[in-house]
């Protein structure tokens, strides 16, 4: 039996040939490859991390019987009184996401950055609540050192 292959089908399986190739021929990945091509440890491909003093500051508001009306502005806040004085950083961004059922995966909705830019030692921030769909598990996550997020709450419509 003969099959007719289309240019563009052709050229996809050489592509796929080819990268399967590349991997058998470069058994060592780029980042562990010094840059004249020798394998180097594990250990030395790793790059070197300043250390750093993680925050992760606790969600007051919204909370778990908190209900957000799609169009109104409310607050964020979150505590302030155990930032560490060498916090690296303090500038602060808001971002809507859901659970789903039991799943810890936050849904980040990556087109609702509610807030961005601020600093997160002013302990609250005022957002407008966008045009999304009703639901009772949108949470908020607080970005700044680090990362936390907010109870479940509810957003509804008008």
């Amino acid at each position: 039996m003969m099959f007719k292959l289309s240019t563009s089908t052709l050229l996809l399986i050489l592509i796929v040939v080819q990268i399967f190739l590349d991997c058998i021929a470069k058994p060592v990945c780029d980042p562990c490859r010094s840059p004249y091509g020798e394998k180097r440890s594990t250990l030395e491909a790793i790059p070197k991390l300043d250390a750093r003093t993680v925050y992760n500051p606790r969600i007051i508001s919204p909370g778990a019987n908190t209900e957000w009306v799609v169009g109104s502005t409310v607050s964020v806040t979150w505590d302030t009184s155990d930032i560490p004085s060498d916090a690296t950083n303090t500038n602060g961004k808001v971002v809507l996401g859901y659970l789903q059922g039991n799943s810890e995966n936050e849904h980040l909705c990556k087109f609702y950055t509610l807030a961005d830019g601020f600093d997160i030692h002013q302990g609250e921030v005022h957002v407008d609540v966008p045009r999304v769909t009703p639901r009772k598990d949108y949470i908020i996550v607080l970005f700044g050192d680090s990362g936390n997020r907010s109870a479940r709450f509810t957003i509804s419509s008008f």
